[in-house]
């Protein structure tokens, strides 16, 4: 053999033990295994609330509204929260605040867990108090669903004894969920 064929060969030869021992150290940086314990729960699903069993998500409190309020004036409906995810959830109401370009009323709130549509009657203060207070303070407690389930609130805004004629504006309520 000549010797330049030798040299090829070798050469060959250190480029391909070269590249093999790349490949395995390259394969060792991306390969990782465990074996979980036995304690160990994976869990998916789908997580929603909704305003309806159908899983519209913009909750629709038009209805509490009041034209000319006056001093202790008080509009109250309920509002059914769905959970139409796979997965047992928390929700809360987080904030609610003056939609931008509005100057509403600072109005009372009152939130109250219902046991149905039909008990948050137009007056009254039916239910499980969640918040009761001023309107842009208002927050509540997580509460849970499971999944397929719901529960109604019932939301009553009253104008204060210091309310100013011909204010009008519009809130934005901002619930949050969680998967529990």
């Amino acid at each position: 053999m000549k010797s330049t064929h030798k040299w090829a060969l070798a050469g060959a030869l250190v480029l391909l033990v070269g590249a093999l021992f790349s490949v395995l150290q390259t394969g060792a940086l991306w390969t990782a295994s465990s074996t979980p314990g036995a304690a160990t729960t994976v869990k998916t699903g789908r997580l929603a609330i909704s305003a309806d069993s159908g899983g519209t998500t913009q909750l629709d409190l038009s209805s509490l509204a009041a034209a000319d309020m006056t001093s202790g004036t008080s509009v109250q409906v309920p509002l059914q929260v769905f959970n139409t995810g796979t997965v047992k959830v928390t929700y809360q109401l987080n904030t609610v605040a003056a939609t931008a370009g509005t100057t509403p009323p600072p109005l009372n709130l009152r939130v109250a867990v219902v046991s149905s549509t039909g008990a948050c009657t137009p007056t009254g203060t039916p239910g499980t108090e969640l918040f009761n207070g001023s309107i842009t303070s208002a927050s509540t407690t997580a509460r849970q669903l499971a999944a397929g389930a719901s529960e109604v609130l019932c939301i009553a805004a009253t104008a204060p004894s210091n309310i100013a004629a011909n204010q009008n504006g519009t809130y934005t309520f901002t619930f949050g969920a969680a998967q529990a």
